[in-house]
This record gives structure tokens, sequence and C-alpha cells, in this order.
């Protein structure tokens, strides 16, 4: 759907991110900035403006501080925290001065664009580094502002190289459902202007049965499997995107299988590694970029900053090879050239621009990285351990809801030991009314509870959100909704902070009335 394509970033967007274009894309000729809570709702989409009416976007969250809201929902997106938003305060003040004394007579010129592309390079450096990247290992780093354009630029850079070798690209993905509304769109590779053009053909495996019931990852390997051999042998190249982890928690396909096939057509099968959950570990993370899989990632859902915080991570190998095919031209529109690392010769076939709310959002986003790097891996796991037993407890004891079921997740990659993110920390469920015999309900009312949840201020005096209904298959002829309870990478920060269990206590007590809250909303639509 065209509505759901990466959003264009260049001056002339005609998109609805064109009325804050002004205000985002600074120059010296018009230095002030808006405020930094105005900023983190620009230079992204409808999804991120505030809805009418409300402080809040459609995703429940604002773009400041929020003392009365406790979110659960960092499966969809995070409410940015007190100490995020001063780091991102204080990078719009000195933005803001930078412009100012650009604009003065005795300082030399200084654009927007220039102080975007440097801000960007000091991130990207910053990002590098908390992720233990030594300077040989480095991947490319393509900031983007969603992790739907993240799939846009790695389809098209996939493709160019199958046309340098005069073939087309077959995608494999898992079914949508699972990853995102715009994905297949943004992999299909087509654009506002050639929607209707030939793009990639995308091909779909489930990961659930009709019945919402989680596939057997040997049968998830034979598709992918059969569908990725029919394309090679029939002269196409392959980009698989393995998903880890998905709206409900799965790794799909097994990232030790997509590894078999990368080494079995190294030229031909690209794999994209679709972690925009972000619920990985550095080591995990450096160890899918050793292994030449490209990573889709985001610092909007699990690690905590405002939505539309993006980046595509391409290992040096294929960085080198894509470096040479060049940019491809329909790009052009959709990303700037500042957002490019030196060596991709950008300003070829890019426009330039400066995003200030992007470069806000991922200012916050290494904040809280930064902080959940500081906590011992151990105590990361004692929490997220601690966390799902009582989430399933309740899931189990409680006739309002039923625990959608999840497959374990896989080892990474063989001889790789986890520290934490072989523990689930999204948590989805379906809703029942009591009453006629624990009737579920269809995901268009578990959508209604979602909107009112977030939207109503509860007996506690606390307002609420979870992750945002997932289409999860049909049981007795209706369609079925799971909502999610997850853990953020600011929960365990906080659930970490002192010794003792007396904060992690009270983080899973809030849950606890999370789901006190749901329930009572269920009984009032009953």
């Amino acid at each position: 759907m065209p509505s759901e394509l990466p959003p264009r970033l260049s001056s002339s967007s005609s998109s609805s991110s064109s009325s804050s274009s002004s205000s985002s894309s600074a120059s010296s000729s018009s230095p002030s900035l808006p405020s930094t809570s105005a900023l983190l709702v620009q230079g992204g989409d409808h999804r991120i403006e505030i809805q009418p009416g409300s402080q809040i976007n459609k995703y429940g969250c604002q773009p400041f501080p929020a003392a009365d809201r406790i979110a659960f929902g960092s499966s969809t997106a995070s409410q940015i925290s007190p100490q995020a938003f001063d780091a991102a305060n204080q990078l719009r003040d000195r933005i803001a001065a930078a412009l100012i004394n650009s604009a003065s007579a005795s300082a030399p010129a200084q654009s927007a664009a220039a102080i975007y592309r440097e801000e960007l390079g000091r991130l990207r450096a910053e990002f590098l580094h908390l992720c233990g990247f030594a300077d040989a290992s480095q991947p490319d780093v393509i900031f983007a502002a969603s992790g739907t354009d993240a799939h846009f630029l790695a389809a098209h850079l996939a493709a160019a190289l199958a046309q340098q070798a005069r073939r087309s690209l077959r995608v494999i993905m898992v079914n949508p459902e699972e990853s995102g509304s715009g994905v297949t769109v943004a992999l299909n590779g087509r654009s506002l202007e050639n929607a209707d053009a030939p793009g990639n053909e995308v091909v779909h495996v489930s990961i659930r049965h009709p019945d919402g019931a989680p596939r057997t990852p040997e049968a998830i390997i034979a598709d992918v499997d059969l569908l990725s051999g029919a394309a090679l042998q029939s002269g196409l190249d392959v980009l698989l995107v393995l998903i880890d982890v998905s709206k409900t928690g799965c790794v799909a396909p097994d990232p030790k299988f997509a590894q078999q096939l990368r080494q079995r057509w190294p030229q031909r099968l690209h794999v994209l590694v679709d972690a925009c959950q972000f619920r990985m570990e550095a080591a995990t993370l450096r160890a899918y970029l050793q292994q030449d899989f490209m990573v889709a990632m985001t610092g909007s859902k699990f690690i905590g900053g405002p939505s539309f915080s993006s980046a595509l991570l391409i290992p040096p190998s294929i960085a080198a090879s894509m470096r040479a095919a060049g940019i491809p031209a329909q790009l052009k529109g959709h990303c700037a050239q500042e957002e490019w690392p030196a060596g991709w010769q950008a300003e070829k076939t890019l426009s330039s621009c400066a995003n200030i709310g992007l470069l806000l959002r991922w200012q916050a986003a290494l904040y809280e990285l930064k902080a959940l790097q500081a906590v011992p891996g151990s105590r990361i796991r004692k929490f997220l351990q601690d966390f799902s037993v009582a989430v399933q407890q309740r899931l189990q004891s409680d006739p309002h809801f039923q625990a959608l079921a999840l497959p374990a997740l896989p080892e990474r990659v063989a001889g790789l030991m986890p520290e934490w993110d072989d523990v689930a920390s999204i948590h989805p469920f379906t809703l029942h009314r009591l009453l006629p015999q624990h009737a579920v309900l269809s995901n268009l009312e578990v959508a209604d509870v979602y909107r009112r949840l977030q939207q109503t201020r509860h007996s506690d005096g606390f307002m609420y959100s979870v992750g945002q209904p997932v289409a999860c298959g049909q049981r007795n002829g209706v369609e079925l909704g799971a909502l999610r309870v997850c853990v953020s990478a600011g929960m365990i920060v906080q659930a970490c902070s002192v010794e003792g269990d007396e904060v992690a206590e009270a983080l899973i007590a809030s849950a606890m009335a999370c789901f006190d809250a749901i329930a009572a909303l269920i009984a009032v639509s009953s």
C-alpha cells in the first residue's frame, strides 16, 4: 500500500511530514529550531504525529516524559524516558547554537546539512563502539527513519547486485503480520512514483498455523528451502529475510539454516536479518554480521528511543560489492546523502537534507543502549526470567486471557553462548469474555480494547499501553488478535539499578495492574 511506503526525507517532500520540513531542514538563513518534543515527531510519517485532541501518537506514546503512563508496549513503540529526553534536548540546544553561530557574520557558515552529517557520524561511531565492533569488522551503517525504510534500502541494494549480473531478485520472508504492515511493499522496492511498476517478487512463509499455533522450525525450513531452491535454479537471486524477533516473539527461519543457504549460494543469496525489535545482545549482532548477513534494526522498540529511528547494517565484504554497484537511482527522494557512510559516493545520487528529528530520536536511543550495556548480563537474565514467570502465571490463571503459544528461541550461531537474549521478552495473548463459554474477542474488538487502554486513566491513577494487536489466525470463525506485554531496555535498567528485588517486583506488580486494567475493559465491552 502506498501509504505504508518509507517516508521521503528530501526537502521537496510532499508527504505527511512536509509540514515539518521547513523546521527539521533548517538552514543558516533560518537558524531557529522547534522544541525538542516538536522535533521528536518530525521527519517521519503520520504514525508518529500527535493524534487530534490528545497528547499521544497512534502508538500511545508522548514526545516527552510521562510520569503517569506505564508502557509495556515496546514491541510496537517506546515512551521516551526523562533521561533520554534530556539527552535529546541537549543535542537540540547544541544544534540550535551551531545554527545561530553559523548565521553570524563572525563565524564561518555551516549549513544544517553539514551539522546533520557531522552529528550522524558521531552517532554512527558511538553505536559501533557500544556494540563492540573492532575497526576491521565494522559494518557500514546507513541511517533511516523507520524499519520499513531499512528494508526498502536493503531490497534495492540487493536488486542492484542482481541486475549487475542480469538477474532479477526474489524476496522470501515470513508472513507480514509478524513483521510490519509496510514491509512487503518496501521489499518489493516500489515507491509512490512507481507503485504500479514491476518490482521484486516477494513470497511469504507462514510461521503460524491458521489457528495461531506456531509451526515447527522444520516445517518453516522446508518451505524456505523449497522456495529458495526453485528461485535459484530458475536463475533468480534471493534475498532471504530472517526475522529476529517477530511481533509475537518468534525467530524464523532457523539462523543456522540461513547460514547454510548463504554458504551454498554466496554470490546469489543474501540474508537480511529483520532485527527491528533489536532484542539481542551485541555479541549476537556481531555474529550475524560476521556471517555476512545484513541487519535492519531500530532504536525505538526494545531499546527505548522514540519511534522512527532505524539503521541498515551491511557487513564489510558485502558493502564493498554494493558500493561498487552504486546507489540505485530509485532511492533518490527516500533518503539523504548525509545518512550514508563515506565511500558510497551518495552525493552522486541522493539529495541533501537535515532530518533533525531523526538525529534527536537516535540520540535518545543511544542513551538507552549505553545504559543497558552497563547492566551485567546475569542480572538482565534474572529479571527477564522473573518477569516471564509472573506474566505466564497470570495468563494461565486469569480466564480473561490466553497465552499465544511461542516456540523456544533457537540458537542463533553455533557455539555462541547467550547471556540473556534467549529469554522471551515479548508475551502475546488473546482476550476472552467470561460468558458465553470463554468466547475469544475478535481482532476488531481487541483493537478497541487497545485504544481504550491507552486513553483511559485507571483506578490506580495510571495510564497503560501494550503492544498493538497482531493478527494471528482464526478460531471458530473469529479473526484473532493478540496484545503483547513486553519488557523494554529501560525497564531492565530500572529493575537492576539498585541491589535487591524491590524495583523489579514493583515493575512486575505494574504489569499485573496493566492486566487488571485490560480485564476491566473486557468486562465493560461484554
